[in-house]
C-alpha cells in the first residue's frame, strides 16, 4: 500500500499513486471465485433445441439449460436466462468442435432480442431427435 502523508491526501498526489486507465480500473474491479477474471458481459441468454435440455458444467459450476420440453419456447428453442459468462465460455471453448455448437442447436447471446433473432435464424435446424411423423413412415408394422 502506498505511503501517504497529510499533504498528499489533501492534494490527491503521491509519487506512489499511478493513474489507471478506465479499462484497467474495470479489469481490476472484476472478481469471481478463486480470483479469476469474469468477462464484462456477466451472463448470457442460451437457446437449446435438445428435447430434454442440456446440463453444462465447467470448473465446478453446473447449470441445466431449458430444452424443447420447457413451457416457454421461442421458435422451438428452450431459453435459459442468466447463464454465467465464465460457465458458458468455458463450455463453449471445450466443446467448440461439437455439432451441437457448430450447427447452432445450442447457442448463446447477450440479450433477449438477440435470442429471438438467433432462434428465428435457426428454427429449421434439425437435431436428429425430432418426433417422427407416422403419416410419412415408409415401413409397415410387423405382422403377427
Amino acid at each position: 500500500m502506498p505511503d501517504f502523508n497529510e499533504n498528499d491526501i489533501q492534494t490527491g498526489e503521491s509519487s506512489d499513486v499511478v493513474d489507471q486507465s478506465e479499462s484497467a480500473q474495470a479489469e481490476s474491479a472484476q472478481k469471481s471465485k478463486g480470483g479469476k477474471k469474469v468477462k464484462s458481459t456477466g451472463s448470457y441468454v442460451v437457446g437449446c433445441k435438445l428435447p430434454a435440455g442440456l446440463t453444462i458444467s465447467h470448473e465446478g459450476q453446473s447449470m441445466t439449460l431449458a430444452g424443447t420440453n420447457d413451457s416457454l419456447l421461442i421458435n422451438g428453442f428452450g431459453i435459459t436466462r442468466d447463464v454465467p459468462a465464465d460457465l458458458w465460455e468455458g463450455f463453449e471453448k471445450t466443446f467448440a468442435d461439437q455439432l451441437l455448437i457448430k450447427n447452432g442447436i445450442v447457442f448463446a447471446v447477450t440479450d433477449e432480442k438477440s435470442a429471438k433473432d438467433a432462434s428465428e435464424e435457426r428454427k429449421d435446424q434439425k437435431t436428429g431427435l425430432e418426433q417422427l411423423d407416422p403419416n410419412k413412415q415408409t415401413t409397415n408394422p410387423d405382422k403377427d
